[in-house]
């Protein structure tokens, strides 16, 4: 087992994009505290301590209202009041270590709290989701004035990842960030307005609605995730196979560093000595919640080398192109390279898997009868297009290939950004620009104690497919790479 010291592993809840210079993590997170530098920084992160932009917007021009005014609600309504409305004018969010700031949200937790105490079965609901107990402990606490970064943090978590409220801003991918602005108001407002209009439409119509299912709220103005619904588990596996809230929490703190490598140029987080899994349930996610594409839609309906491509739960495949629920272009958020498994997988926001393709190390140049210790310590060669150690990376430029060059690097390669030594030189490609004819994977030397120190290897027709996915992301895509380095001449076991 490796010391997660000196692998550098950012617990999720600890992780300094989102917890920045805050005290510990509430105890419902079960997370444990990782040594980081005073800035909040883990030691060796290669992250400089810059601080991501807070959940601030200008309030709109309107006159200061005091607490007694506001259109807070009654009993019989939740909250209504804007955030302008609560916080006064130019107030970009509210401190709760300032008095006046407590005494307007202790007043609007108070009501939210109030009007579910009167809404039992609702609240039940709410108890019900994951993070829902601790979502009403922080409302029933703050109508008492026990408000705090990390309370508000909860509730934001609840709001975004259990409920798919989309709290962004500004660039922070999840704003889930601890402090309360204009967005995380308009989003706990519109989260009670699909209570209210869920428990409107169970009265009016028992049964004809699942709580999973509210009703359209054409008053809601804030834009919702675009990311599907998470499926149920299968019948009869464990709930961990599947996404999670904090499956969704780690895709969104990837996220947040790709961006910062992308648009900042930072390196990526190195986790050199982990090889142990970074996003352990992968195999098992895959297995369980994705199926293979059909065989007419696949460039090689016959394949001996390679598993077929692989759709996720809640998105189909159609003529080359992953899509969601609704029909919209797929969103990948991160991809995830297990080399142990010889597995690549790309994830939504929500840690639901879209697709999942074989991926495996280049085995252009080798090194034969090492051990695992020196294959680990070496995981970088200067001077060639090794793939980076394991760790977080990000996604850079997708890449026509010049089939002339003299080099062939297959239809496209992928630009691999955030790595070390080799920086921009390492890339996800093929051998190949042949859409329609598999390449045996051991096409050069390779054994059992090889390990490759080429790039990330896919049969062409599959790196066609994620280069499509990854052009139609909106956002940055991170990248983590995990696995012993060993090489695995097998193909992924997803079969079951």
């Amino acid at each position: 087992m490796v010391n997660p010291s000196d692998a550098h592993f950012i617990p999720i809840a600890q992780n300094p994009l989102l917890n920045y210079q805050r005290g510990a993590v509430p105890a419902s997170t079960g997370a444990q505290a990782s040594p980081v530098s005073p800035d909040g920084v883990p030691s060796g992160s290669g992250i400089a301590p810059d601080l991501p932009a807070q959940d601030q917007l200008e309030s709109p021009l309107s006159q200061g209202n005091s607490l007694a005014s506001l259109p807070l609600g009654t009993d019989e309504s939740p909250p209504q009041a804007s955030f302008a409305q609560l916080a006064g004018r130019n107030k970009g969010y509210l401190k709760p270590e300032q008095p006046s700031d407590r005494a307007a949200l202790q007043s609007c937790f108070s009501q939210g709290f109030a009007w579910l105490e009167q809404q039992p079965e609702l609240k039940a609901r709410v108890a019900a989701k994951p993070g829902g107990a601790d979502f009403l402990a922080v409302l029933q606490a703050g109508a008492q004035g026990q408000i705090s970064p990390q309370s508000i943090e909860t509730l934001q978590r609840f709001l975004a990842v259990t409920e798919g409220i989309n709290l962004r801003f500004g660039g922070h991918a999840t704003g889930i960030d601890g402090k309360y602005g204009p967005v995380t108001h308009q989003g706990l407002l519109n989260y009670f307005n699909q209570l209210q209009n869920t428990g409107a439409a169970n009265t009016s119509s028992e049964g004809s609605r699942s709580s999973n299912q509210p009703p359209v709220n054409h008053a809601v103005t804030q834009p919702q995730a675009s990311a599907p619904d998470l499926p149920a588990s299968a019948p009869g596996l464990p709930a961990s196979v599947g996404p999670t809230p904090d499956s969704a929490e780690q895709v969104a703190q990837w996220q947040a560093l790709a961006g910062r490598i992308t648009e900042q140029g930072k390196r990526g987080q190195e986790m050199h000595a982990r090889t142990e899994p970074i996003y352990a349930r992968l195999l098992e996610q895959v297995r369980d919640t994705t199926r293979e594409v059909p065989a007419s839609e696949d460039p090689l309906p016959q394949r001996q080398h390679s598993i077929r491509p692989r759709v996720g739960t809640g998105y189909t495949f159609s003529q080359g192109s992953f899509r969601d629920a609704q029909g919209q272009p797929a969103q990948a958020a991160a991809m995830v390279f297990d080399r142990e498994h010889n597995l690549m997988a790309a994830l939504d926001a929500r840690g639901q898997i879209i697709m999942a393709v074989e991926a495996r190390n280049n085995t252009n140049q080798h090194f034969a009868g090492r051990s695992e210790d020196w294959l680990t310590r070496n995981s970088i060669v200067p001077e060639t297009n090794a793939p980076a150690p394991n760790g977080v990376y990000a996604i850079g430029d997708v890449l026509r290939d010049n089939a002339s060059s003299g080099k062939t690097f297959g239809s496209n390669k992928i630009i691999i950004e955030g790595g070390v030594i080799t920086q921009r030189e390492i890339l996800i490609h093929s051998r190949d620009h042949h859409s329609n004819k598999e390449i045996p994977w051991d096409i050069d030397q390779n054994t059992l104690t090889s390990r490759s120190a080429g790039c990330v290897l896919l049969q062409d027709p599959d790196l066609q497919l994620l280069s499509r996915l990854l052009k139609q992301a909106d956002e940055s895509v991170a990248l983590v790479i995990q696995g012993s380095y060993a090489k695995n001449l097998d193909s992924p076991e997803v079969y079951v």
